[in-house]
């Protein structure tokens, strides 16, 4: 079966629920756990696997992207929660979804919210190696507002 996390919040402050990337980053920390008490020679409480392994991502196969959270209706996003899933938490997904995700959620993102939401896009589109300068233009974006004299 399915695990999910209830009554929780996650970092953006513009919505309610338990964000997707939220998940993926629990999943990812359990997983982290058990590999650190392998590393460590102890004993990992087998509950972490069989729930990092049940946790629910979210996925829309209509849309093909990761809803922000179960209900999200397209509502402006405070941050990067969804592409974070690519980087850093490696969620395996194929090319064509991040980019799904990126070209659903860089026009709902807040430009006024956190300066890391850009520089994970500018990362991610690096990685992807599409044409253009979508990863300059991130990153620019991300850097630019907080330069300041004598730089």
């Amino acid at each position: 079966g399915c695990v999910d996390i209830v009554q929780a919040e996650g970092a953006r402050r513009y919505s309610g629920g338990w964000p997707t990337s939220g998940s993926a980053g629990s999943r990812d920390a359990l997983r982290f756990a058990v590999r650190a008490a392998k590393i460590l020679g102890q004993p990992a409480d087998p509950q972490w696997s069989r729930v990092a392994d049940s946790l629910r991502i979210p996925f829309d196969k209509k849309t093909g992207t990761h809803p922000e959270y179960d209900g999200y209706a397209g509502k402006k996003a405070k941050q990067a929660d969804v592409v974070l899933m690519r980087y850093p938490w490696e969620n395996p997904q194929s090319a064509d979804v991040t980019r799904a995700d990126m070209a659903y959620y860089v026009p709902r993102t807040d430009p006024d919210g956190p300066s890391m939401t850009d520089s994970v896009h500018s990362i991610i589109s690096s990685e992807l190696g599409d044409p253009g300068c979508a990863a300059m233009t991130y990153t620019k974006r991300s850097a630019d507002p907080f330069i300041r004299a004598p730089y």
